[in-house]
């Protein structure tokens, strides 16, 4: 099983803790942070995507990366 990083949004006010509770007994799951209705967590996708289709209220989505550029900014070259 392969371990990903994912978002988990809350639709409603307040996140139920019990359901919380049921995502971090996920075997593997590690909760790496949370904010009033976000989740940040790692662990095993497939388990995770099967438990949350039990939970209507929560949207999952792997969370990505974006590439920076090696110069934030940019100059313009000078003519010589």
């Amino acid at each position: 099983m392969a371990l990903n990083r994912f978002i988990l949004r809350f639709r409603g006010n307040e996140k139920p803790r019990d359901q919380i509770d049921r995502i971090r007994a996920l075997p593997g799951m590690k909760l790496l942070d949370e904010s009033p209705r976000m989740l940040l967590v790692e662990g095993p996708g497939d388990l995770l995507r099967d438990l949350i289709k039990s939970m209507p209220d929560w949207v999952l989505v792997p969370q990505g990366t974006i590439s920076l550029p090696r110069d934030p900014r940019p100059r313009i070259a000078r003519a010589r």
